[in-house]
């Protein structure tokens, strides 16, 4: 019996393909390297898919974290700018990149912070980004920026939807999503997930079998039956993995939810729910019902109040950055670096980037401010 031998075209592409998988599969490393005279070690986690940067000098330590694709390339600062100022007590570092954009970070008096929050004049050193402004308003929102965010403000029978298009051109058709018949004031039991905003029929009045959800890619709103009932006296978990995680206090039901199948499945079985706790946990339903439990997820940025300053831990480092002076009244959402919160009636970002950037200022935020706002 003949053998047949792999023809020759094929046996080179089978190399040439398990070669360039073998060197190109994206991998975990760390390295280390000298660059004008501050040692660096710079750290690549596939899982997270960040890049850490770990820079010293003498008795000096500055931690980077960078959240981006994987580059092909290691070694990736090609320089360091120092700024310092001996009468303030306060330096900047700021490394260099040609395939990552890292910025500045800085210290005053040996404590991380903004570097909007130094006295010194950084003009010459580094400039932050502009952020177009807009000044336009919406329902008496008052917009300062929209900052390439889409916005959906509780308006009691539906939301308000603000868009910089929107905003530009007044001809357009107002599609701001109003679905109830009867006003309500707070708005409980709504969550986001990505594009989606999951909203209950609140005109029903001691539980709800309707769903409203807003796709903020579509700019539409549809309605979705549920085949049960659900008692508000439930309250999310979190979620995980494209499902939204409800907890039903009178049924003591775990429920996972799909705003884009639009499919609600029970978790809970023989009165065991689960809960994600830096990974999953059984909890039962008695404690589900007590305690009001919520997601506790890894993150590569970690926002908190800190001694009534709003502070940003990264998570290679041990080191609180201090980001604002004012203490925010609310945290609104997160989305990786970028932080969203209210100081009264005021809605704000921060990020790394164009650091503490005002968004929009409405009134009854002052007053009422529970899952009102809802950012894309």
């Amino acid at each position: 019996m003949k053998i047949k031998k792999l023809p020759i075209t094929l046996f080179l592409i089978l190399i040439i393909t398990i070669t360039i998988f073998y060197f190109t599969r994206v991998k975990n490393y760390s390295i280390e390297y000298v660059v004008n005279g501050f040692n660096v070690k710079e750290t690549f986690d596939k899982e997270s898919s960040t890049y850490g940067f770990i820079i010293t000098e003498k008795d000096q330590q500055y931690d980077f974290l960078i959240s981006t694709k994987h580059i092909r390339t290691k070694k990736l600062l090609n320089e360091i700018a120092i700024y310092e100022d001996e009468d303030t007590a306060e330096r900047c570092i700021y490394p260099k990149s040609s395939k990552i954009e890292i910025y500045p970070l800085c210290k005053k008096d040996d404590k991380y912070m903004d570097l909007s929050l130094l006295e010194s004049d950084l003009s010459s050193f580094y400039v932050r980004p502009e952020i177009e402004t807009e000044n336009g308003s919406y329902k008496n929102i008052k917009v300062n920026t929209t900052n390439g965010l889409k916005f959906l403000v509780w308006a009691h029978k539906g939301y308000y939807s603000i868009t910089k298009e929107k905003l530009l051109d007044n001809s357009k058709k107002d599609l701001s999503p109003m679905f109830l018949s009867n006003e309500s004031y707070y708005n409980k039991l709504s969550y986001q997930l990505n594009e989606y905003v999951l909203t209950p029929d609140y005109d029903q009045e001691y539980s709800f079998d309707k769903f409203y959800i807003f796709n903020f890619k579509k700019g539409s709103l549809t309605e979705w039956k549920l085949d049960r009932e659900i008692s508000y006296n439930s309250y999310y978990l979190g979620d995980m993995d494209g499902l939204i995680y409800m907890f039903d206090r009178k049924s003591e039901t775990e429920y996972a939810i799909n705003p884009k199948k639009k499919t609600i499945e029970i978790v809970s079985k023989d009165k065991v729910g689960k809960v994600y706790l830096q990974d999953w946990k059984e909890v039962s339903t008695t404690k589900l019902s007590n305690t009001e439990y919520l997601f506790d997820k890894k993150q590569n940025y970690t926002y908190s109040v800190e001694d009534d300053i709003l502070t940003l831990k990264l998570s290679n480092s041990s080191e609180y950055i201090t980001i604002t002076t004012h203490k925010p009244d609310k945290i609104i959402s997160q989305k990786d670096d970028k932080l969203y919160y209210l100081i009264e009636d005021r809605l704000y970002e921060y990020s790394l980037k164009y650091g503490e950037v005002l968004l929009l200022t409405y009134s009854e935020w002052a007053f009422n401010s529970l899952n009102s706002i809802y950012i894309y």
